[in-house]
């Protein structure tokens, strides 16, 4: 239980503060490319406002589910980081096909079609997504590259939502 999100069973952000050094650390020895996506439910706290926190609950555990269905491999790790902030920490050939995963999940969370009457663009549940992907340079350390993914997904979010921006 300690590594688990209770409400949406994904990994928790306890986890993810073990995970990532670890992932940073191998990624540096074998000189791999690390992506992280970090993904936040556009307007969600209009939602939660208008639809209450259980129909909040229900679509976090609905997005929870999808990124567990989209992620297949072992080495690929579904995080719920906070509130309505989920994050994936994998590993990818080429820099194309992390963008084309990112790409994939976010058309998968728009297409569960949930109604989001007070979201001002799309009215339907959308996700802003900011995704780092790179080999390890010198001086990175998880909170460095957690900040670089959230100055992304900050940048989604300006860029007027429902967007992806990779570095």
């Amino acid at each position: 239980l300690s590594i688990s999100d209770g409400l949406t069973d994904l990994f928790n952000r306890r986890h993810f503060d073990t995970v990532f050094p670890n992932l940073i650390s191998n990624a540096r020895r074998y000189n791999h490319r690390i992506c992280f996506l970090m993904l936040d439910v556009d307007y969600f706290k209009a939602y939660n406002d208008n639809n209450g926190h259980q129909k909040g609950d229900e679509v976090l555990i609905e997005i929870a589910k999808t990124l567990q269905q989209t992620i297949k491999r072992s080495g690929d790790f579904p995080f719920r980081l906070g509130g309505e902030e989920f994050g994936i920490l994998y590993q990818t050939k080429t820099r194309d096909d992390a963008i084309n995963f990112a790409k994939k999940l976010k058309d998968a969370i728009q297409n569960l079609n949930i109604l989001h009457e007070h979201s001002p663009k799309y009215q339907l549940i959308t996700v802003s997504m900011g995704l780092l992907c790179s080999e390890i340079q010198n001086g990175d350390t998880a909170d460095s590259l957690y900040k670089k993914a959230d100055d992304l997904l900050y940048q989604a979010k300006a860029a007027g939502r429902n967007k992806l921006i990779t570095n």
